[in-house]
């Protein structure tokens, strides 16, 4: 939708959408990887369960809260259209 657009509203709105669908992937992403490399660096399942509740939740967390967010940001774009 961004490259087959030349409205530039609409290519502002589709690339904040892709952004903000992305960001979540990211932050999962990296807490694996954190919570991988913690593993293997520490060597104790206790302090790793501990960093991959901790970093999951805060991950899980953002996650819930830019779902609700796009779905407000979508209902908001489509009243005023």
């Amino acid at each position: 939708m961004i490259c087959h657009n030349n409205e530039p509203e609409v290519r502002a709105e589709a690339a904040r959408a892709m952004l903000l669908h992305i960001v979540p992937l990211v932050i999962v992403l990296v807490s694996l990887i954190i919570i991988g490399g913690n593993g293997i660096i520490t060597n104790n399942a206790q302090i790793t369960a501990g960093v991959s509740f901790l970093l999951l939740g805060i991950a899980g967390l953002i996650d819930l809260v830019l779902y609700i967010y796009n779905i407000y940001y979508g209902i908001k774009l489509l009243l005023q259209h």
